[in-house]
C-alpha cells in the first residue's frame, strides 16, 4: 500500500475518532440550553449525557466480536452510519424522551468508532511506524477539552442547540464517503466459533441502568411538599423507597452477572479475572475516580455559569472559561507522559490528584457573582491535575499485559471508564439538585406561612441555592481526591519502562 493511501486511511480513522471525542464536550456546554428549550429538569437532561456513555460502555466489549465477525471496514461503516443518522435524529428531536433514546443510539455508534478506529488506523503501518500513527489518531482526543466547550458554546449561542448534533452529520457523511473509497473490506478467516455473551450484556446493562436511575428518582419532587412559599416543592431525598428498590435491584443483578461471568460461561462478555493482576486492579480503581472527577467538572461548571451565576453567562462565555481547564488537561497529558517515562506512575498520579483536589477545593468557594476570571487559575489547576494522572494510570494498567490479555484488558478498561463516567454524571447531578432543593426548603421554611416570594426574591434564592449546592459538591470532590491518594502508594515503584512499546500502549485507550 502506497504512502499517501495509508495516510488517507489514518486520517479517515482519525475523523471517526474526532466525532466521538469532540461530541462529548460539545453537548456538555449546551446542556442548559437543551434543558431550557425542552422544558425539562436538570435531572432529566443529565440522561442526555448518561445514556450516551452507557451505550458506549455496552458496545465496547462487543466491538471485538463485531470486528472479528464482520471485518473492521464493515463495522466502521456501520458505526459511522449509526452515529450520523442518530445525530440527525437528535437535532430534530422536540421531546426529551426521544432525545435520550437517540443519544443512546449515538453512543452505540460512538463506542463502535472508538473501538475499531484503532484497528483501521494501525493495520496499514509497520510496527515501528505505529507510534506516530497512534499519536495522529488520538489528536482529536487531546484537543477536545480545549476546543470542544468553545465550539459548543459558539454553536449554541449562534445556531441553537440542534446545531451541536447537525455538525456531526456533515462530518459523518465525509467520513462515510472516505471509508467506502479508501478503506479495504477485509474479513478475518478465524472468526468461526466466536460467540457473543448476550446474557451478560443484557443483564449488565439492566443492572447499571437501575443503579443510575436510582440517583434520578432521589430528586423527584414530593407533591405534598409544594407550598405558596416554596411552589417548586422539596425532593424525596435518600430515604425514598424507590431509590433503595432500584439501587438494591441493580446491585443484586450486577452481583449475579459477576458470578455468571466468572463461573458459568465459556465466552464471557469481559474477562473479570484480569482484576487478579495487581497493577490492573489498582489502576482501574484510580481511573474510575479520575473519570468521575472529569465528568463532574464538565457537568457542574457549565451549569453554574449558565444557570446560577449572576449575571448568567452565555454558552460561548462559559466555553471560553472552560478552555482554561482544557489547556491544563492537554499540558498535563504531555507532562504526565514524560514524568511516567522517567519516574514511573506514582509521581505524576499523586501530583495530579493533589492539583485536582486544590482546584476543586477552590472551585467550591464561589459566590453567585464571582468574577469569571477569578476561577481560571483553579480550572487550570484541575485540568492540569487530571491530565497528569490520566495517561500514567492508563499505561500502568496495561503495562504488563500481552496478547489476548492486552486486548481483553483494553476493552474492560475502556468499558468500565464509560460506566463510571455515566454513574458519576448521575450522582453529581443528583447531589447538585438535592443540595439546592434542601437549601431552598430550609430558607423558605423561615418565611411567614402562606407568603409567596417575589420573582426577584426567587431569582436571588435560586442563585444562592445553586451556588451553595455547587460549592458543597466541589468540596466533596476535593475530599474524594484526598481519599484516592492512598491508592497511589499501591502503584509499582519507579522502573525503566520499555520505551519502544510504551507510547503505543498508552495511546490505545486515550479518548
Amino acid at each position: 500500500m502506497n504512502y499517501s493511501k495509508r495516510n488517507i486511511i489514518l486520517l479517515t480513522a482519525a475523523l471517526g475518532n474526532a466525532l466521538v471525542s469532540i461530541n462529548a464536550t460539545l453537548i456538555n456546554n449546551g446542556l442548559s440550553a437543551i434543558s431550557n428549550d425542552l422544558k425539562v429538569e436538570l435531572t432529566t437532561s443529565q440522561w442526555i449525557v448518561t445514556s450516551y456513555l452507557l451505550a458506549m460502555a455496552a458496545i465496547l466489549p462487543v466491538s471485538g466480536y463485531m470486528t472479528a465477525r464482520f471485518g473492521p471496514q464493515r463495522f466502521f461503516l456501520l458505526s459511522i452510519s449509526i452515529f450520523t443518522f442518530s445525530s440527525l435524529l437528535c437535532g430534530l428531536s422536540e421531546d426529551a424522551g426521544f432525545l435520550v433514546l437517540f443519544r443512546f443510539m449515538q453512543g452505540i455508534g460512538g463506542g463502535g468508532l472508538l473501538a475499531v478506529s484503532q484497528t483501521i488506523a494501525l493495520t496499514p503501518f509497520e510496527p515501528h511506524e505505529r507510534a506516530a500513527a497512534t499519536t495522529t489518531l488520538n489528536l482529536p482526543g487531546l484537543a477536545a477539552p480545549v476546543f470542544g466547550p468553545l465550539l459548543g458554546g459558539w454553536l449554541t449561542d449562534n445556531f441553537n442547540w440542534p446545531s451541536l448534533f447537525f455538525i456531526n452529520v456533515a462530518v459523518g457523511l465525509v467520513a462515510l464517503l472516505l471509508t467506502l473509497k479508501f478503506i479495504p473490506d477485509e474479513r478475518y478467516q478465524n472468526n468461526l466459533g466466536i460467540r457473543l455473551d448476550v446474557i451478560g450484556l443484557v443483564f449488565t446493562l439492566l443492572g447499571i441502568v437501575l443503579v443510575i436511575y436510582a440517583f434520578a428518582v432521589v430528586n423527584q419532587v414530593n407533591p405534598a411538599s409544594r407550598t405558596v412559599a416554596n411552589p417548586s416543592g422539596a425532593v424525596y431525598g435518600w430515604s425514598y423507597w424507590q431509590f433503595w428498590a432500584c439501587a438494591g435491584s441493580g446491585i443484586l443483578i450486577l452481583t449475579g452477572v459477576i458470578i455468571y461471568e466468572l463461573f458459568f460461561t465459556t465466552y464471557p462478555l469481559v474477562d473479570l479475572r484480569l482484576y487478579k493482576d495487581h497493577n490492573f486492579r489498582v489502576s482501574s480503581f484510580l481511573i474510575w475516580s479520575i473519570i468521575v472527577l472529569i465528568h463532574a467538572t464538565f457537568i457542574l461548571l457549565p451549569i453554574y455559569f449558565q444557570r446560577v451565576h449572576q449575571p448568567i453567562f452565555s454558552a460561548t462565555e462559559s466555553g471560553m472559561l472552560m478552555v482554561s481547564q482544557g489547556v491544563g488537561m492537554l499540558l498535563g497529558m504531555i507532562t504526565g507522559n514524560k514524568l511516567y517515562n522517567r519516574f514511573g506512575s506514582r509521581l505524576p498520579v499523586g501530583l495530579g490528584l493533589l492539583l485536582t483536589g486544590l482546584g476543586m477545593w477552590q472551585s467550591g468557594r464561589l459566590q453567585p457573582d464571582s468574577e469569571g476570571s477569578s476561577i481560571l487559575p483553579w480550572l487550570f489547576s484541575t485540568g492540569l491535575g487530571l491530565g497528569l494522572a490520566t495517561l500514567p494510570v492508563t499505561t500502568q494498567a496495561l503495562q504488563h499485559l500481552n496478547g489476548v490479555a492486552l486486548a481483553n484488558g483494553t476493552s474492560l478498561f475502556i468499558a468500565t471508564r464509560q460506566i463510571f463516567g455515566s454513574l458519576g454524571t448521575a450522582v453529581v447531578t443528583s447531589l447538585l439538585v438535592l443540595f439546592s432543593s434542601s437549601f431552598i426548603a430550609q430558607t423558605t421554611s423561615q418565611n411567614a406561612p402562606g407568603v409567596a416570594l417575589t420573582s426577584r426574591q426567587l431569582q436571588e434564592l435560586n442563585a444562592l441555592a445553586g451556588t451553595s449546592a455547587n460549592n458543597t459538591v466541589f468540596t466533596l470532590l476535593a475530599f474524594g481526591c484526598l481519599l484516592s491518594l492512598p491508592l497511589v502508594f499501591m502503584l509499582p515503584v519507579p522502573f525503566k519502562p520499555d520505551k519502544g512499546n510504551l507510547l503505543e500502549k498508552e495511546m490505545e485507550v486515550l479518548s
